[in-house]
């Protein structure tokens, strides 16, 4: 009797274990593909239209890194560096502004209950008056996901003003 529960035991830690595996798989092949879209009368760029390519450049073995690559027409192109960190049931998101260590856009996925909130430390001048990062709930797709990240930082941050800003 002792062997027959030991035997089921360890057929439901292998089918949880499997299916955690089986879970997680869709989350990352999606990490390695590059995004684009467009954000209508984006702040950022004074109410023209925000052209945005999240170009996926490699993955280490725990982190994957982009490029954000922002452009409006007429404007030269801004890029972004962004890493992110895919955990079990979250994933981590950090951008980085011309290699200014202080200055930093920090952003968490929760997969299990498809929430996202992004926060800022950025400078008090380079804030957009009413600054207030919302939690955005309900995200089913990644291509959503980037989409909200984006639309977030234009409703917050004044991204000309970080990358002119002087450190």
């Amino acid at each position: 009797m002792k062997m027959k529960s030991v035997l089921l035991l360890a057929i439901i830690v292998m089918f949880i274990a499997l299916e955690q595996s089986v879970a997680q798989t869709p989350f990352d092949q999606r990490l390695i593909k590059d995004y684009l879209g467009t954000i209508p009368h984006s702040n950022m760029f004074n109410g023209k239209d925000m052209k945005y390519q999240l170009a996926h450049k490699r993955y280490d073995g725990k982190m994957y890194y982009y490029n954000l690559i922002l452009s409006s027409n007429g404007s030269k192109d801004v890029i972004i560096p962004l890493l992110v960190r895919n955990l079990l049931n979250s994933a981590y998101f950090e951008f980085t502004f011309n290699n200014q260590p202080k200055i930093v856009l920090m952003g968490i996925y929760s997969k299990t209950r498809k929430w996202l909130r992004i926060k800022g430390n950025v400078s008090e001048k380079c804030k957009i008056k009413g600054e207030e990062w919302a939690r955005i709930d309900g995200l089913e797709d990644y291509s959503e996901l980037v989409l909200s990240i984006l639309k977030e930082m234009d409703a917050n941050v004044d991204i000309s003003c970080i990358i002119s800003e002087k450190h």
